[in-house]
C-alpha cells in the first residue's frame, strides 16, 4: 500500500506549509468563572451479601463514592489518594474552550483559550492545539499555543497528534491535490515536511500515534502503516492503534488485543475486548504493568504478563481519551460534562462534574 511513500531527503530544503491568511480563528482573552458542581455516578454501592465479597466472575466490583465539594485547598481533598495535578480542556456549547488547571493542593485556575474543535494538550498540559472547521475548506485550520491564546499554523489539516514522549512537539497531516503530506512541528518553528504519498496509497492517512520511534498511521478501519522516525515505511499491521507510550509500544485491537512496537514487534494479550462493547481507547500504564480499555459499556483494567493484582471493570462510559497518573493509582477520563477518577487500588470511581463538556485530560506528576 505505502511503497510509493516519498521521504524528504536529509539536507534537502523541505517545503513549508503556508500559514493561513485572514484566518477565522478568534482569540479570546476574557475574565471567566466556571461554576463547578460535584457529583457521583448514579449507582448505589453493591451489597456485599449479593456480590460474593465484591467479586463476581473474577472481576472486582467497584465501589461508588460521593465526592466532597472541591475546596480552596485543591483537588487532593476531593479525590482521596491523588498526589499530582491535572489539566482539563473544557468546551462550551459555542465552541469556545478553556484550560482548567487543578493542582493537588492549590485552588483551581481557569483560562479561556479560544475557539476550536476537539482541543488537546501536550504532555506538559501547557501547550494546546485545536482544529477549526472552515466551510469550503478540505480539512481544518490547526492552531497551537498556550493559555494566552492560539495562533494558526496550518490549513487543510486532516489529523494531528502530540508526541508521546516529549512536550511541545506536534505532528499533523494535510491533503493537497490528492497528495497526503506528513508534517512535524516544534514550537514556533515553521512546520517541516517529513513524507508524502498519493492519497490512494495511504488511505485515510490519520495519525494514530507517534514518537521518537516513528509513526502509526491509520490507513483504514482495519489497517495500520508503521513508519520509521524519518518517515519511511517499516511495515503494515491489521487493526486499530491506540495509546502509544514513549518506548514505542501501542495497543492494537483487531480480532484480539495486542501490544505492537514501532518496529513491528507483536505481543498477544489474553484479553477479550468485546466484554466492554466497542473499544474507543486503550493504553498501558506507565510501567507497563496494566492495560486499560474503554468501551461503550465500561472500562476494563487487567494485569499484563501476570503482573499486578486482579481485574477491575468500571461501569462508566468515557467520552474521550483517558490517561494514567504516573503512580498508576488512577485512570483519569473525560465523561461528558465531567472528569472520572478510577482508583485502581480501591476499585472506586469518583466523578467531578463541570458545566461544560470535557474534551481532554492530562495528568501531571506530584
Amino acid at each position: 500500500m505505502a511503497e510509493e511513500l516519498q521521504v524528504i531527503a536529509d539536507g534537502a530544503t523541505p517545503e513549508r506549509v503556508s500559514r493561513p491568511k485572514n484566518s477565522p480563528w478568534f482569540l479570546v482573552l476574557l475574565a471567566f468563572v466556571v461554576g463547578v458542581g460535584v457529583g457521583a455516578a448514579f449507582v448505589s454501592p453493591p451489597d456485599p451479601s449479593e456480590t460474593n465479597d465484591g467479586i463476581e466472575d473474577g472481576i472486582a466490583a467497584p465501589v461508588v463514592e460521593t465526592v466532597p465539594q472541591i475546596t480552596e485547598s485543591g483537588l487532593a481533598e476531593a479525590v482521596d489518594g491523588l498526589t499530582g495535578s491535572i489539566v482539563v480542556l473544557s468546551e462550551s456549547a459555542s465552541g469556545r474552550f478553556s484550560q482548567l488547571f487543578w493542582p493537588a493542593n492549590d485552588p483551581l485556575a481557569i483560562s479561556v483559550v479560544g475557539d476550536g474543535d476537539s482541543p488537546r494538550a501536550d504532555l506538559s498540559g501547557q501547550i494546546m492545539a485545536a482544529v477549526e472547521t472552515v466551510p469550503g475548506l478540505e480539512g481544518g485550520v490547526l492552531a497551537t499555543g498556550r493559555s494566552s491564546g492560539l495562533e494558526p499554523v496550518a490549513f487543510g489539516v486532516t489529523s494531528y497528534r502530540w508526541h508521546d514522549g516529549r512536550a511541545g512537539i506536534l505532528s499533523f497531516t494535510t491533503v493537497v491535490d490528492d497528495e497526503w503530506r506528513l508534517w512535524r512541528l516544534f514550537g514556533d518553528i515553521e512546520p517541516t515536511l517529513v513524507a508524502t504519498a498519493p492519497l490512494e496509497q495511504i488511505g485515510q492517512g490519520l495519525i494514530a500515534a507517534w514518537g521518537d520511534w516513528g509513526w502509526a498511521v491509520q490507513a483504514s478501519e482495519d489497517q495500520i502503516i508503521l513508519l520509521t522516525p524519518d518517515g519511511r515505511v517499516k511495515t503494515t499491521h491489521a487493526g486499530v492503534a491506540y495509546g502509544s507510550t514513549g518506548d514505542g509500544w501501542m495497543v492494537v485491537i483487531n480480532d484480539r488485543v495486542q501490544l505492537v512496537s514501532g518496529g513491528g514487534g507483536v505481543q498477544n494479550l489474553p484479553v477479550a475486548p468485546g466484554r466492554i462493547g466497542e473499544v474507543v481507547w486503550a493504553a498501558t500504564s506507565p510501567s507497563g504493568e496494566y492495560l486499560a480499555m474503554a468501551g461503550s459499556e465500561g472500562v476494563l483494567v487487567t494485569p499484563i504478563n501476570g503482573r499486578g493484582t486482579g481485574v477491575i471493570e468500571f461501569d462508566i462510559d468515557t467520552s474521550g481519551e483517558f490517561v494514567w497518573t504516573q503512580d498508576e493509582r488512577f485512570i483519569v477520563a473525560p465523561v461528558g460534562r465531567g472528569v472520572a477518577f478510577l482508583d485502581i487500588a480501591r476499585g472506586v470511581r469518583q466523578v467531578l462534574l463541570s458545566q461544560y463538556s470535557v474534551a481532554d485530560v492530562v495528568a501531571l506528576g506530584g
